[in-house]
């Protein structure tokens, strides 16, 4: 996909590549209203109750992968409501990623507990 300079059209061309492999896995989840307006810089994108997505113009100055994160971040909202552990195991599916970030993440915390384990036994 080419790179568009327009920071709402490099959104929605990303949305446009994320939907697919988002709607191929939930079917039966219509298609969102989708905007791209100003918010909050520390918000990416908002999804609403009735299925309203809203995503920060603010996003299409980072690169794609992080874009599209965001987007199946929101995606993963019509589904879960919250950020239970159901919704990061299908943002996983969805977003390869955010899983390889996660357990590495997560890899990087139990050494540290490891680490922080020997060194009680220690004392």
């Amino acid at each position: 996909m080419p790179r568009n300079n327009n920071p709402k059209g490099r959104i929605l061309n990303e949305f446009s590549y994320c939907w697919p492999i988002f709607s191929a896995r939930h079917p039966t989840v219509p298609y969102p209203s989708v905007e791209v307006k100003k918010l909050a810089p520390h918000i990416g994108g908002r999804t609403s109750a009735s299925g309203q997505i809203t995503f920060n113009v603010l996003l299409g100055d980072i690169s794609t992968d992080s874009i599209r994160h965001v987007i199946f971040h929101e995606l993963c909202h019509l589904i879960h409501h919250n950020h239970s552990r159901e919704f990061y195991n299908t943002l996983d599916e969805l977003d390869p990623l955010h899983q390889k970030r996660n357990g590495a993440y997560l890899e990087k915390k139990l050494q540290n507990l490891e680490n922080l384990i020997e060194t009680i036994n220690i004392q």
